[in-house]
């Protein structure tokens, strides 16, 4: 049995492993030969058919905001939301409003902002298990409330760019799989990885102050990230469970949220040939 006290910052390091988109126009020749005088009009009437074309061009895509509604429980359909007949793909607001607090999630969707305000309840969120996308790009989770937001992973939820889980609680269930990619974070969530589910870190993503639980079976892989800053070092509020921990050649510093785990399983922090550390970090002054 390991412990992981979260009173310290508990750094593991563990070696590679290996694996790893015609307005009318008038010509004066003024004396030249016709020829020259075609010739010179020519640009102006390339430019006047393209600015026809761009005319003619239907407007460009905008991002669309609003405010859940209900009084159905589908986020994918817009008439659920106060921007129907469209479904939200940039601020999606939720807040006391009489609207369903269980909400379905049953086909591809994307959302660069889910926001809670001060006096929304509990909102729980629940995709179908049929294989669906939930993409969140921009800031991800923002809570003003008293209450975290609770979603059940059942197919393919990423977080992108720079978007953070916040205080989001997230269970991954089986056959599920939770990534983080580019500049994002787990921030301050609490992410409980069942029997059969991932979650996976990539690229320079990390663990922020999150709190991982890890069930026998699950998988928490943080060797596909390089770290905020590119130098390997990641970061987890803490650990738990009998569930497996893939690092990598990384340095994951736990104990960030001062929570006392333990690591049930003898195998959870997965570790090869070449050197191994728990060196617990300074205690912070005051």
């Amino acid at each position: 049995m390991t412990r992981v006290l979260g009173a310290l910052g508990v750094r593991w390091r563990r070696a590679s492993d290996g694996r790893a988109n015609d307005a009318r126009r008038r010509r004066r020749s003024g004396g030249l030969s016709p020829a020259t005088a075609d010739a010179r009009t020519l640009p102006r009437a390339a430019l006047l058919a393209g600015v026809s074309l761009i005319a003619l061009a239907p407007n460009a895509a905008h991002a669309v905001d609003g405010t859940w509604t209900g009084p159905g429980a589908e986020w994918t359909d817009g008439t659920n939301w106060s921007s129907t007949p469209d479904v939200p793909d940039d601020t999606a607001t939720f807040t006391n409003n009489a609207a369903p607090t269980s909400v379905a999630i049953s086909n591809d969707a994307s959302i660069n902002t889910i926001q809670f305000t001060v006096g929304a309840p509990a909102f729980n969120f629940t995709t179908s298990g049929t294989g669906i996308t939930f993409d969140v790009n921009g800031a991800g989770i923002v809570n003003n409330s008293a209450f975290a937001p609770t979603f059940t992973n059942n197919d393919n939820l990423n977080f992108n760019n720079a978007s953070s889980a916040g205080n989001a609680v997230i269970v991954n269930n089986n056959g599920a799989v939770l990534s983080f990619n580019n500049n994002s974070t787990a921030a301050n969530a609490i992410i409980t990885t069942n029997d059969g589910a991932l979650t996976q870190f990539n690229d320079n993503s990390t663990g922020g102050n999150a709190q991982f639980i890890t069930n026998a079976g699950g998988t928490v892989d943080f060797s596909n990230t390089s770290g905020p800053n590119g130098d390997g070092n990641i970061s987890a509020g803490s650990i738990a469970g009998a569930g497996n921990y893939y690092l990598g050649s990384n340095l994951l510093t736990v104990g960030g949220n001062n929570l006392s785990t333990t690591v049930t399983a003898s195998s959870a922090i997965a570790v090869t040939a070449g050197p191994t550390a728990a060196t617990p970090a300074q205690p912070a002054a005051g």
